[in-house]
């Protein structure tokens, strides 16, 4: 399942894993950038929320720069697992993150 309190600024390396190795915590996070408003999961729905406040290139305004190159990390990782191992939810995924 997605962890209830994800963080972009903090999340770890593992827990990006967890999620990325739990089809249906990918199958929801997916349903939720895709249906943000009927999203039920609070932990996806919060990572939805988070993503889809960053800038292009995936710039935090509000953050430092420890945590802006902690999100770019995070992200890159997220981006990679999601292509290399669950590339058809990858594929719906793009169009609600085409800013990272």
């Amino acid at each position: 399942t997605f962890p209830d309190n994800i963080n972009l600024a903090t999340i770890t390396p593992q827990a990006v894993d967890q999620v990325l190795s739990d089809r249906s915590a990918v199958l929801q996070l997916v349903e939720c950038f895709e249906h943000e408003s009927k999203c039920v999961q609070r932990g996806a729905l919060s990572f939805v929320r988070q993503v889809r406040r960053l800038g292009p290139g995936g710039r935090c305004v509000r953050c430092t720069s420890r945590e802006q190159n902690h999100i770019r990390a995070v992200m890159r990782r997220t981006v990679a697992g999601m292509q290399r191992h669950h590339p058809a939810q990858w594929r719906r995924l793009v169009p609600y993150i085409r800013n990272i």
